[in-house]
């Protein structure tokens, strides 16, 4: 009996001990907060956003950047776990090897760089006498790059031949298809059937508009009756609260900087700073936004910061769903979209 007891005690303090570590990890994921930073430029056409969110006191990173230039539009990020990158990628930039060796030359000593040595006649019109490491040639090497950069030519030279080739097919089968469409029909056809069948085919197209759209009013008149019908305002009531603690809650704790715009058009400028002024107490007043209602302009640079805890939008929606009422309005409006409108 008491080896019995003695095995129930050890297999309760390992449940005790399992039950308060995942408390602690569900407390440290609720309440730790997300963090995140964000930065935007434009002007002269050109513009870029760089964003930067902390997850877990720093031990989840992501950094991203979006740039929109003259030659086009690029985007990059990089995901980091305890500093141990998990996924990067983007269009265009620098490949992962620079980044890995920007970030070590970023926390490498200085006073550890080698000097370069140079030529002391060296002035800067005349760059040539400067001798750099990296510019050294390695014949053996540079011929090995070559006969690879000729490679990687033809291989991009054959790829394009066969896109080609596949567009042209696609080309001819679109041409068949078209020709195969005027010329339908039957030899013995004639040309009044022809314009018979067409009609025909139209009046067939506007009975089914026509069922589609007395579909949908049937379903939004049944969508009325649900919002207005009473049953649910108290449910109603509940989720608008619960959105609007979700809304201050993840607001952005900081936002500064100016923005400068304009539309040529003095009625939609004024459209766009009346909605601005009905935001203007949720922006803040480090926010300095300027229109101009003669010229087309559109420049700034706005930053902005904040933090969110998941604790706050988990605990709204679980709220919502122990609710039954909630639960009855859900089923009900999928009820209305899955069933089938008896003519």
């Amino acid at each position: 009996m008491a080896v019995l007891l003695s095995i129930l005690k050890i297999i309760g303090i390992v449940l005790l001990i399992i039950i308060g570590i995942i408390l602690i990890l569900s407390a440290v994921i609720l309440f730790a907060p997300i963090k995140y930073e964000a930065r935007g430029v434009a002007g002269n056409g050109n513009g870029r956003i760089k964003a930067d969110v902390r997850y877990l006191f720093g031990a989840f990173r992501m950094k991203g950047g979006l740039s929109k230039t003259e030659t086009g539009t690029e985007y990059a990020y990089r995901a980091k776990f305890f500093g141990k990158k998990i996924s990067s990628g983007g269009s265009g930039g620098t490949s992962e090897k620079e980044e890995n060796a920007s970030e070590e030359n970023a926390h490498a000593d200085p006073t550890e760089k080698e000097e370069i040595p140079f030529d002391e006649s060296y002035t800067a019109e005349s760059g040539e006498n400067m001798i750099r490491p990296e510019e050294e040639h390695d014949p053996v090497s540079g011929d090995k790059e070559e006969v690879s950069d000729g490679k990687k030519e033809n291989k991009r030279a054959k790829a394009e031949k066969k896109e080609h080739k596949k567009a042209e097919k696609k080309l001819k089968k679109q041409a068949k298809k078209q020709a195969k469409k005027i010329n339908k029909g039957s030899p013995g056809t004639s040309v009044p059937d022809r314009i018979r069948n067409f009609l025909n085919g139209i009046i067939d197209k506007k009975d089914q508009i026509e069922d589609r759209v007395y579909e949908l009013s049937l379903k939004k008149d049944k969508i009325e009756d649900i919002f207005f019908s009473g049953e649910y305002d108290r449910t109603f009531d509940k989720i608008k609260k619960q959105s609007v603690r979700i809304l201050k809650h993840i607001k952005p704790r900081q936002i500064k900087g100016y923005v400068d715009y304009g539309t040529q058009d003095p009625y939609s400028t004024g459209l766009i700073y009346s909605a601005y002024s009905l935001a203007y107490r949720a922006l803040g007043d480090d926010l300095l936004v300027t229109p101009d209602f003669e010229n087309k302009i559109f420049k700034g640079d706005v930053e902005t910061k904040g933090k969110i805890r998941l604790f706050v939008p988990v605990t709204a929606v679980v709220s919502l769903l122990l609710s039954k009422k909630f639960r009855q309005l859900v089923r009900d409006i999928k009820s209305i979209n899955n069933r089938k409108v008896e003519e």
